[in-house]
């Protein structure tokens, strides 16, 4: 393995430079909680497929934008709205626009620190990895934030053919031999890490279908797949990929307020003389997988 550290930065060249490659082992080997907040976008105000970010994005070669202080940026079903700002009141104006109010509608700006979602390269990272980054117990925040930087770093400083010729240098940096089973005993042959095979159980992905009707004759009680597990565990906020939806005798609903709200105020009618039927009832429930589990590292392994 020193031998792989020794050789790794030389594998990076010509497609990083000499800034880029320090950058890249920075992230490898990185302990500190300050080192990613410089290198993440807090969402700090949301409404329905428009978020507003605040923090250090980066630049077309992966190096945060960090010396200026936090910037906001407008994201808008997933892509870039306008440019960034670096003021809260433009800031505003710009989520208004996205979110077509012009009302100017009240809400709020939370704080990075306060903020109950994580934006690092494009994905979408519970709070947990920067309440739990020093966790004596586990390393997996510190691991999943290792992750989501180099990917952020390496999308954004390379195109597909450069990431195609770094990930063929970097597996074949070390190689070794193994036994060779299709030639007589004691043959061998030479190997290096390039991945030839991977193999996704389909039960990863969500099979979808209503929790109690299909289960007998579809899902069989895994409607989600296993998909929850490795998403996460990677750290990354489940409601980007999977948002239940309750079907009632009033009408779908999305979210568990709409159920909840209304069944305490029915609670308090039955009191008086309201019958059982006139409240509302959860009569299934079904977990609709967004488009966006296609761009996960499951959907397209899988393939």
């Amino acid at each position: 393995m020193n031998g792989f550290w020794r050789r790794l930065p030389g594998s990076l060249e010509p497609e990083l430079s000499g800034e880029q490659i320090q950058e890249f082992q920075d992230i490898l080997s990185n302990e500190d909680l300050e080192f990613l907040k410089t290198r993440s976008m807090a969402v700090v105000a949301e409404y329905g497929e428009v978020q507003m970010l605040k923090g250090n994005p980066l630049d077309d070669y992966g190096i945060p934008l960090s010396d200026a202080g936090h910037v906001f940026l407008i994201i808008k079903e997933g892509e870039q709205y306008e440019e960034p700002v670096t003021n809260e009141s433009e800031a505003r104006a710009l989520f208004n626009n996205a979110r077509g109010s012009g009302l100017n509608s009240e809400y709020e700006i939370l704080d990075f620190e306060d903020a109950k979602h994580y934006n690092i390269g494009g994905y979408l990272y519970t709070r947990d990895i920067i309440d739990d980054y020093y966790d004596v117990s586990t390393a997996i925040h510190r691991t999943n934030a290792k992750f989501g930087m180099a990917r952020a770093f390496l999308t954004a400083a390379l195109d597909l053919e450069q990431l195609v010729s770094v990930y063929h240098k970097i597996s074949s940096i070390d190689n070794y031999e193994v036994s060779d089973f299709e030639k007589s005993h004691g043959s061998t042959t030479t190997r290096n890490h390039e991945i030839r095979y991977f193999a996704v159980d389909n039960r990863l992905y969500p099979l979808g279908g209503r929790a109690y009707q299909d289960f007998q004759s579809y899902h069989r009680g895994a409607y989600s797949g296993i998909f929850h597990a490795p998403t996460g565990l990677s750290g990354l906020d489940m409601d980007t990929y999977i948002t239940t939806t309750y079907e009632t005798n009033q009408g779908p609903k999305t979210l568990q307020r709409e159920i909840f709200g209304p069944t305490d105020v029915d609670l308090r009618a039955q009191a008086s003389g309201l019958h059982g039927e006139d409240m509302i009832q959860i009569t299934d429930r079904s977990p609709p997988a967004s488009s966006r589990i296609f761009d996960t590292m499951i959907a397209r392994t899988s393939w």
